[in-house]
């Protein structure tokens, strides 16, 4: 009889995700302690399609497929970041690509995805541009290192 050694695992059914903030803050206080600003960058908005080859077709076929996707705020992620934030920077994605629930898959004329949740090189340089990012991480981090002080 062949066994598999994973026949006796047993997974993880919760995560005791007031554990999982406790060490992340304790992570981020670390951090803090040493000098060195933090800011938590949300993950992207993501859809159920692969938003990318959604505009490839779109363009390719020439097209009217709208590859715009509703914007969901009730992930495990939006919930675990919106809870950190009261202790650390975190910039929103979402408020650059999507506007009134729908978010954006193009802008510009840029693809903004190149799949179902990672930015496309071109859309990363164009949002990060347009957002001044840059500027706006950095005043985040250094906000945050003054409180601290």
């Amino acid at each position: 009889m062949n066994v598999s050694p994973l026949s006796n695992f047993k997974p993880i059914l919760e995560v005791d995700k007031n554990f999982v903030l406790r060490k992340f803050k304790q992570t981020i206080k670390r951090i803090q302690n040493l000098g060195v600003g933090v800011v938590v960058v949300s993950p992207t908005p993501q859809s159920e399609i692969n938003t990318g080859n959604c505009l490839v077709k779109k363009y390719q076929f020439n097209s009217a497929v709208n590859c715009e996707f509703r914007h969901s705020k009730t992930s495990y992620q939006f919930e675990f970041l919106t809870r950190a934030s009261s202790f650390v920077p975190v910039y929103w994605l979402n408020e650059n690509i999507c506007h009134d629930q729908y978010c954006a898959a193009e802008l510009h004329g840029k693809f903004i995805y190149r799949d179902s949740g990672h930015l496309s090189r071109e859309g990363s340089f164009l949002l990060g541009k347009l957002n001044n990012w840059y500027d706006e991480f950095k005043n985040l981090a250094l906000c945050k290192i003054s409180q601290n002080h």
